[in-house]
């Protein structure tokens, strides 16, 4: 049998490393970059920085980070959201579970598990 070939992820190269564009802040950092690039054309990325703050006050390094900052509280937000919902989810089921056993039995309720094939 042949190993399978692990598509790779499609990244953007910068200077200073790389980042995935299949992530929303990815995406968006993609975005400012293009931005960045139509502004100063023909401009290395580290020099487009410089230009930016120079020429403009450094409005889109600041956008570019402000945007990150956005999506990593949202990030945030979502998943204690998650894990809200998760705890909840769980409390309900274990309170109908006891309720379940209080009516049936435990053997009955075994007994249904077993037939479930769970």
């Amino acid at each position: 049998m042949s190993a399978k070939k692990k598509l790779k992820t499609p990244t953007i190269h910068t200077r200073g490393g790389q980042f995935a564009t299949n992530t929303p802040s990815g995406v968006a950092a993609a975005a400012q970059l293009d931005e960045i690039e139509k502004e100063f054309p023909g401009v290395q990325t580290g020099r487009s920085f410089k230009h930016d703050l120079i020429n403009n006050g450094g409005r889109l390094v600041r956008e570019m980070g402000a945007n990150y900052s956005i999506f990593q509280s949202e990030a945030i937000r979502i998943s204690q959201q998650k894990s809200q919902a998760k705890a909840k989810a769980k409390a309900n089921a274990t309170k109908q579970l006891v309720e379940l056993v209080s009516i049936l039995g435990k053997d009955e309720v075994m007994n249904q598990l077993c037939d479930m094939e769970v």
